[in-house]
């Protein structure tokens, strides 16, 4: 299936422009929210993404970037993948000058980043090997996506030390797993087979996710203008 039956009143082109809005926002939003992690980051010297999910994301990212310009050359999404790629090393530094407590600083805790680091690229080339590599890819996204929702709330829950929430980290997450969630599980890729339920189904997931977080942030102080201006609240 292409799409979902109640989109088939629109025009084949309308469809192919809405996708490639889609598809360009997810990026772009998910490219300000690790803009604004490193900003928060930088000046208030600490971090914003929970490690865990930083370093299977940094696996992940790594994997898909040197695949996707080894299968597909010069496209969009491989381009915005190395800019992901990119930004999350310098969230990874972020965490490494500012976050880490004192159990982490401890020399055998490299052995837990360098687990998780290689536990994103191994479970992204099973996933590969299972359902194709783009299709893999996007599946072990969404799962690493809401690892990341869920430490998220877990870590506001339990007020974690070392670690700063921001309200514009939350929107551009929310936005931009929104948008992609859209194309892949609604609008369909028709490289990729068309509309994915499974891919909806994560979406949602991480979706509910998010707009807990953002309530649990709203409810908590937290405001887009002290965002904006880097007053953020630090536990």
């Amino acid at each position: 299936m292409q799409s979902m039956d109640f989109l088939s009143f629109l025009h084949p082109d309308t469809q192919y422009y809405i996708k490639g809005f889609l598809v360009t926002a997810g990026g772009l939003f998910w490219v300000m929210a690790y803009i604004q992690s490193l900003r928060v980051g930088f000046s208030l010297k600490t971090y914003c993404i929970p490690f865990v999910a930083l370093f299977l994301n940094v696996g992940w990212e790594l994997y898909n970037t040197i695949r996707g310009f080894m299968i597909a050359g010069s496209y969009f999404l491989n381009y915005i993948n190395a800019i992901w790629l990119f930004l999350d090393f310098l969230i990874v530094y972020t965490f490494w000058q500012f976050g880490r407590n004192q159990s982490q600083q401890r020399s055998n805790f490299i052995w837990i980043v360098i687990g998780l680091f290689l536990a994103g690229l191994i479970i992204n080339h099973i996933c590969a090997v299972i359902y194709t590599p783009k299709i893999g890819a996007n599946y072990f996204g969404l799962c690493i996506n809401i690892i990341m929702s869920f430490l998220f709330v877990t870590n506001l829950i339990k007020q974690k030390k070392n670690f700063t929430h921001d309200l514009l980290i939350a929107i551009f997450k929310l936005l931009g797993t929104f948008f992609l969630t859209l194309l892949l599980g609604v609008f369909g890729v028709t490289r990729l087979g068309g509309v994915d339920r499974a891919m909806l189904l994560l979406g949602s997931i991480v979706f509910v996710l998010d707009i807990y977080y953002l309530y649990k942030l709203i409810k908590a102080g937290y405001r887009f203008r002290e965002s904006w201006n880097l007053k953020t609240i630090t536990t």
